[in-house]
């Protein structure tokens, strides 16, 4: 072997060593939207410049901004975002969310349509029907993947990005919600949903986003899907983990957008995020910013559940991670939680009056509350 070819072969081992380096999934990132101006891009570039803390941004995109109209793409908000990501230096992930966010053109063109309601009492727009495309459809599937080779013709070879999301049968967010109601039930069973014909969908979309965003992670953002047949939650999202992980090994990420700090969660056996975590990279969102106490709980207690799964990253929604101080005692919470070990870190807590237990929440009640009286609103109207 001549020395040049040597030289070449190092070379080459160089840059992999540091594309890896640039990918690894890490530390804290901040949820934000596409910049509508830019003077929106350039104040999130001085919070990023200024924030040691953050390791980069989970960008967010709705697929009915990227094309409102059949092939005509509209890429200029995502880029003004990056761009101040790019400058500040720092990492991002996409999140493209299609579901009731899918533009409306493609039912014109023939795209299955499922009728359904916001019923989260959280969103503004709760109550408000709404369609999502069925999954396996072939008019979305052929848009919806159109979209996704653009999105990686564009993107696809930023170092800077470190990941995209694993969206393909999604409701109201990125997560793998589907509507669940007993109503919605009975939808899906008379258009055919079966749980295989659903992992199919899963598996055709690991497969794209793998594909369209080499050496980078797929990020499957965890939720129970909708009710089915002849799988629990957790046998549905194993079997996406195991093909995903069997196939892209080194390349796969498991994410809840659940982090609180209200009581200690659940560890369950059967949980893919602690039965498969050595083999993907596990992480976090948090449930509610911790601007809203009632909701999100505390600093301590949503570090206790982020270091008993082992996770690696966490994103912070928006008013959190423009917030210095927060991050930085987020920081310092997992730093403590990590030095400690998931055991010490909790002793340390209940001696000092942070634990909680499930039995100590009340935020269902409060949440139960809350859906009463909009309810009640709506039907006045």
């Amino acid at each position: 072997m001549t020395i040049g070819k040597v030289n070449f072969l190092l070379a080459g081992l160089l840059f992999a060593l540091i594309l890896q380096a640039q990918t690894t999934m890490q530390g804290l990132y901040w949820m934000i939207p596409m910049p509508a101006s830019e003077g929106e891009a350039q104040r999130d570039l001085s919070i990023l410049k200024s924030n040691q803390f953050l390791k980069g941004v989970l960008m967010g995109a709705r697929w009915k901004e990227l094309e409102p109209t059949r092939d005509k793409y509209d890429f200029s908000a995502l880029d003004r975002g990056i761009a101040a990501v790019r400058e500040a230096g720092k990492q991002y992930k996409l999140d493209i969310v299609p579901g009731m966010h899918s533009p409306e053109y493609i039912y014109a063109i023939g795209a299955a349509r499922f009728p359904t309601k916001v019923i989260n009492p959280n969103r503004q727009n709760y109550g408000q029907a709404v369609p999502i495309p069925v999954p396996w459809d072939p008019v979305y599937q052929e848009r919806f993947s159109r979209l996704i080779r653009k999105l990686g013709e564009r993107y696809g070879s930023d170092p800077l990005l470190v990941s995209v999301t694993l969206t393909c049968a999604n409701y109201m967010s990125p997560e793998m919600h589907l509507p669940r109601t007993a109503e919605d039930v009975e939808t899906w069973k008379r258009l055919g949903l079966t749980s295989d014909r659903l992992l199919s969908v899963y598996k055709k979309y690991m497969d794209e986003w793998a594909k369209a965003f080499p050496g980078r992670f797929v990020c499957l953002q965890m939720s129970p899907s909708t009710v089915l047949p002849d799988r629990t939650a957790d046998e549905f999202a194993s079997q996406i983990v195991l093909y995903a992980t069997d196939r892209y090994p080194g390349r796969f990420a498991l994410q809840r957008d659940t982090l609180m700090g209200r009581h200690e969660m659940e560890a369950r056996a059967t949980d893919p995020m602690f039965k498969y975590r050595d083999r993907l990279v596990v992480g976090y969102q948090s449930l509610a910013a911790f601007f809203n106490p009632q909701r999100q709980g505390s600093i301590e207690m949503a570090a206790l559940n982020f270091v008993r799964a082992d996770a690696k990253y966490w994103e912070l929604w928006q008013g959190d991670g423009r917030d210095i101080e927060t991050c930085r005692k987020v920081t310092a919470a997992i730093e403590e939680a990590r030095k400690l070990g998931y055991e010490k870190y909790k002793q340390t807590l209940i001696a000092a009056g942070l634990y909680r237990t499930p039995e100590q929440d009340n935020w269902q009640e409060v949440q139960q509350e809350m859906k009463a009286r909009k309810d009640a609103k709506a039907a006045k109207r």
